[in-house]
C-alpha cells in the first residue's frame, strides 16, 4: 500500500470516529483460534473454517520463495471510539503450493505476540563435503576425483564461450531455506577431464 492511500484511510478513520464517535477497520476474526493454526499440517481449508475468508489474500514475500509458498492470508481488524482505547490485531499465514500453512504471524497493537516458520524448509541441490574443495588443484585434479569428493552434480553445462576452452563446467549447489544456508562450487574441466579452474563461495 502507497503511503498516500494509507494516509487517506488513517484520515477517514479519524473523521468517522469525529463523526460517529466510533469506527471500525477490516474484519473481526477470533484470535483464540490462533493456536489451532498448526504449521506444516493446517491447511487452507481448515483456516478459512477456523476464521472465515481473510481480509486481503496477497503474494507471499519472496523470502518463501524456496517453501514453494503461493499466497497469504491477512486477517486485520481495528476499532476505535471517542470513549474507549483503540483495539487493534492483525495475523498473516503462509501457504504452499499444496495448500498447507507454513508460517504465521499474529499482532496485536504493535506488539508480536506470535512469529512461527516451517522448519522442513525446502532444499535446493544436494549437501556435498565442502572440506575437500580445499584439495582441488588446477591441471592436477580429475573428474573422477571430483564426483568422488563431492558426487553427482546439481548441473553441467559447457564453458562459457570467452574461455575458449573445450570441456565442461560442473556446478554443486546447496541452499536451505530454513537458516538461509547456501554454498555453490563450480568446476571447470578441460577436454581430458582435468581441472583447469574452479570457484567456491557460501553464506
Amino acid at each position: 500500500m502507497r503511503s498516500g492511500e494509507a494516509a487517506a484511510i488513517l484520515t477517514a478513520f479519524a473523521l468517522s470516529i469525529v463523526v460517529a464517535g466510533c469506527a471500525t477497520y477490516g474484519q473481526d476474526f477470533e484470535g483464540s483460534r490462533i493456536k489451532d493454526i498448526q504449521i506444516d499440517k493446517t491447511t487452507r481449508t481448515e483456516v478459512e473454517q477456523m476464521l472465515g475468508q481473510p481480509f486481503q489474500k496477497q503474494n507471499p514475500p519472496a523470502e518463501y520463495s524456496l517453501y514453494k509458498a503461493v499466497v497469504q492470508y491477512l486477517y486485520n481488524y481495528s476499532s476505535a471510539s471517542l470513549f474507549t482505547a483503540t483495539e487493534a490485531k492483525a495475523l498473516v499465514v503462509v501457504f504452499n503450493d499444496k495448500d498447507v500453512a507454513i508460517a504465521k504471524t499474529y499482532v496485536e497493537g504493535v506488539k508480536v505476540l506470535v512469529k512461527e516458520v516451517s522448519t522442513s524448509a525446502i532444499t535446493v541441490g544436494s549437501q556435498f563435503d565442502s572440506t575437500r574443495v580445499k584439495d582441488i588443484q588446477n591441471g592436477k585434479t580429475t573428474r573422477a576425483q571430483i564426483e568422488s569428493w563431492f558426487g553427482a552434480p546439481t548441473t553441467k553445462t559447457e564453458p562459457p564461450p570467452e574461455l575458449k576452452q573445450k570441456g565442461v563446467v560442473l556446478v554443486y549447489t546447496y541452499v536451505h531455506a530454513h537458516g538461509g544456508k547456501s554454498k555453490s562450487l563450480v568446476v571447470f574441466l578441460d577436454g581430458k577431464d582435468v581441472v583447469f579452474s574452479s570457484g567456491y563461495s557460501e553464506q
